[in-house]
């Protein structure tokens, strides 16, 4: 659910919401750390494995 501007605007004299700079570092790293932890981390782990122990493995 997003904040209508007139809300923000009423709320701040801005039509712009303010978000200070931790909230910025929050949610940017917590957005690297989940694609990291989604995509980067599992794929390698899968690639570390040695190829015999993977045959006949069913996903």
């Amino acid at each position: 659910m997003t904040a209508s501007p007139q809300v923000v605007n009423g709320l701040t004299d801005s039509p712009i919401p303010y978000v200070p700079p931790l909230g910025w570092v929050a949610v940017l790293g917590g957005t690297t750390l989940l694609a990291l932890a989604t995509t980067v981390w599992p794929v390698r782990r899968l690639l570390s494995a040695p190829p015999i122990h993977n045959i006949g493995v069913k996903e």
